[in-house]
C-alpha cells in the first residue's frame, strides 16, 4: 500500500475530515499539530502549498468510507523540509506503521538534502532514533507551552540507522547536554 498525495478535492477533503474527527476524539490532536490549528478550517487550509500531504487508507465497513491509516506532511525550511507524522492509533506497533515512516522518509529525502521534525511526546525520542535521526535540539514551552525535542535526518543517517543502533544502542544524541535532560527526567 503507496502513499496516496493529496489535492483538494471532495474525495481527498472527506478522508481530511475524517483524519481530523479521529484526532480529536482520540484526544491526540494536540500532541500532533497546534492549537491554533484546531478549527477544522484552518487544518484544511494548512495542507496547501508549499505544504504537501500524502496518507495511505483502508475501507472501514461499507466500501464507501475510506479511513486513514498513515499520513506524512511536509514543509519547505530553507533548503530541507520539515517532516510531520502519524499512524492511527490500532496500527502504531504494526509493520505497516514502520515501513509507513521509511516510506515517508524516503520520499522526503528524494526532494531536499535533511530533514527536521518535532515531537513534545517524550517517549517517541528512541523511535525518532531508530529510524536515524538525531537530536538537534530540546525547546522548553515552544509548543503550545510545551516542551519540545528537535531531531534531523538526512540520506546518510537513514541508510546507516541499522549499523548505528548495533554498533552504540545506548547512544540518545550528540548532545551531552541533551543527553543530561532526557537522563534527569526518566
Amino acid at each position: 500500500m503507496n502513499f496516496i498525495q493529496y489535492n483538494r478535492s471532495k474525495e481527498h477533503d472527506v478522508i481530511l475530515v475524517q483524519w481530523y474527527g479521529q484526532m480529536m476524539m482520540d484526544g491526540e490532536f494536540y500532541a500532533t499539530f497546534y492549537k491554533s490549528m484546531e478549527s477544522l478550517s484552518t487544518f484544511l487550509d494548512w495542507f496547501c502549498p508549499p505544504r504537501s500531504l500524502f496518507f495511505k487508507i483502508e475501507f472501514n465497513g461499507s466500501k464507501e468510507t475510506p479511513c486513514p491509516l498513515a499520513c506524512a506532511w511536509f514543509e519547505p525550511i530553507m533548503s530541507a523540509a520539515g517532516i510531520g507524522y502519524w499512524v492511527r492509533k490500532d496500527r502504531r506497533k504494526s509493520k505497516l506503521a514502520v515501513s509507513s515512516a521509511e516510506e515517508a522518509i524516503s520520499i522526503a529525502l528524494k526532494n531536499v538534502p535533511s530533514l527536521i521534525t518535532f515531537t513534545q511526546r517524550k517517549e517517541l525520542i528512541k523511535a525518532h532514533q531508530r529510524f536515524g535521526y538525531n537530536i538537534a535540539g530540546f525547546f522548553p514551552g515552544l509548543w503550545d507551552g510545551k516542551d519540545v525535542w528537535a531531531f534531523t535526518i538526512d540520506q546518510f543517517g537513514f541508510d546507516h540507522r541499522k549499523m548505528r543502533s548495533a554498533l552504540n544502542p545506548h547512544a540518545t544524541s550528540i548532545s551531552p547536554a541533551i543527553d543530561a535532560i532526557i537522563q534527569a527526567e526518566t
